[in-house]
């Protein structure tokens, strides 16, 4: 593993061991060892320099030196310091430096000459001679692309940045930055670690920052960590007191399908209303039937049970008064229609289920099926009316339907026919005539049914338009004999009927009679 340069303390033996075990592509002439061995020079350079102006204070002398040409003789003179070595031209304004193989080479000659003065040679020096010398036989592409360019005061300060950064990034893990900075970064994207506010009160900061914000991303991410941080009854406290907060958790929770949860915020945000219709979607979500009815009536004792949605529990009860009843009449009648007991199912194939069906198709269902059968009885029209309150007029119109299907006139007319307080017996349906006869008449109603409802008609100027449309000759002259209109009657008779006919023949007879008076 490579072990991490630091400037202020480089290992000699680092670079040393990083060169020595080679690789595929090293030969003897190797720019990179060449390069590795420059900076390894460059660093011995410098703590020499350190030490020899640590010296020359100490000995408070000025002394010519001798300095080293780059043949290699000595040149008497001073040695130039590493700032003086560079010349600018004020013409030009350019700087003419030495190069760092030329500076390097007078470091280490001057550093061989001293030494050998006083007697000793340190081992740096020596690295520093050695690294000199590879240096001058390195090549001159390798000195100029690798280490010609190498700035180290420049390399020393983007170091120091990068520590400095380095102790924010440690600092933050134990301080948490500012409220601002964090929700700052949320808007953006970035990451931000919101578990190092530990106290409430700057929980309670953090989401009013948020709210200012008015970004519902960042509003919901420090709703979620309020959420998993603080206790229940906390919580709830503070969304009552933060209503766009709770309404964006609401949200949160019901696009993520969490009803459970959704439901119990909502019943302690005092929202019964909206926890009630929560609890009844999950109930209507259950895939068997006996589920559902189960989780329905949970729903009306719980979320249901305030007062103020006593209405919306009484249809609630009824839809599960109306399960209770389609269940066990669906489950029979499938037995029945495959084990092919009732001809009533060959003749009226039951394409579907009844479970789930509403009321008025129920009671279609019931009369189409059932409507023999008697008042107690689960599947009768009689006990469908009465328990789920349905109109006289909601009844007539789909029994009547049903019934039409079958063609059992006699029932039709039993169903509507009403009896006055002196007890006669008449048709009189609380459904409009229109809508009766287009029934009987899509079903093909004879004409003598056709014209018995027609003649229960009140009104003879309705009776007769109605006659007028299903064709039915005999009660259209009686229509124009009551209205005394001779001239209509004979227009009609000479266009519509048909010579020596029983319809025919009957409008002459009324013409002929002298009891009826005419208008015209």
């Amino acid at each position: 593993m490579a072990r991490k340069f630091q400037f202020d303390n480089p290992d000699d033996s680092y670079w040393n061991e990083s060169s020595a075990g080679g690789s595929f592509f090293d030969d003897g002439g190797s720019a990179s060892t060449a390069q590795a061995t420059a900076r390894a020079a460059l660093n011995d350079l410098f703590d020499s320099s350190a030490a020899f102006r640590n010296n020359s204070k100490e000995g408070s002398r000025a002394e010519d030196v001798e300095t080293v040409d780059w043949s290699g003789a000595l040149v008497s003179g001073s040695i130039p310091s590493p700032l003086q070595s560079s010349r600018f031209d004020p013409h030009t304004k350019q700087s003419e430096s030495l190069s760092a193989t030329d500076l390097l080479s007078t470091a280490v000659s001057f550093s061989q000459r001293r030494n050998e003065s006083k007697g000793n040679v340190s081992p740096q020096l020596a690295r520093s001679q050695r690294a000199a010398s590879v240096i001058s036989e390195g090549s001159v592409e390798s000195s100029g692309t690798g280490f010609s360019q190498l700035d180290h005061t420049r390399l020393k300060s983007e170091h120091k940045k990068l520590q400095i950064r380095y102790e924010q990034v440690r600092q933050e893990r134990y301080h948490p930055p500012e409220i601002d900075e964090t929700i700052r970064r949320l808007l953006r994207g970035e990451s931000a670690i919101l578990e190092l506010y530990k106290t409430k009160h700057k929980k309670v900061q953090l989401l009013e920052a948020a709210l200012d914000l008015r970004d519902g991303n960042v509003i919901l991410a420090v709703v979620l960590f309020l959420k998993q941080t603080l206790a229940d009854s906390l919580f709830r406290d503070l969304l009552l007191r933060m209503p766009r907060a709770a309404n964006h958790y609401v949200a949160y929770l019901r696009d993520h399908f969490k009803f459970d949860d959704l439901s119990n915020i909502l019943f302690s945000l005092g929202r019964n209303d909206e926890a009630a219709a929560v609890e009844f979607l999950v109930a209507c979500r259950k895939q068997t039937s006996h589920a559902k009815v189960q989780s329905l009536k949970r729903a009306v004792q719980s979320g249901f049970s305030d007062p103020t949605l006593n209405q919306e529990a009484a249809i609630v009860a009824d839809y599960v008064a109306l399960l209770e009843r389609q269940i066990p009449v669906d489950s029979s009648d499938d037995t029945a229609s495959k084990q092919g007991r009732e001809q009533k199912f060959k003749v009226y194939p039951k394409t579907t289920t009844l479970v789930d069906q509403p009321t008025l198709t129920t009671l279609y269902y019931c009369a189409l099926y059932h409507f023999d059968l008697p008042q107690n009885s689960f599947a009768s029209p009689l006990a469908v009316k009465e328990q789920h309150k349905l109109t006289e007029k909601q009844y007539s119109w789909l029994v009547v339907k049903a019934l039409a299907r079958q063609k059992r006139w006699a029932d039709i007319e039993r169903v509507l026919t009403t009896k006055s307080l002196l007890g006669n017996a008449k048709i009189n349906p609380v459904i409009p005539w229109t809508h009766l006869l287009t029934i009987l008449a899509r079903h093909d109603a004879s004409h003598d049914t056709m014209a018995k409802y027609l003649r229960a008609i009140p009104s003879w100027e309705e009776r007769l338009v109605f006659a007028l449309d299903y064709k039915c000759s005999d009660v259209i002259v009686d229509c124009y004999v009551a209205l005394k209109d001779r001239q209509k009657l004979i227009e009609y008779m000479s266009t519509k009927l048909t010579a020596h006919t029983k319809e025919h023949y009957y409008a002459e007879g009324v013409l002929r009679n002298s009891m009826n008076k005419w208008k015209n």
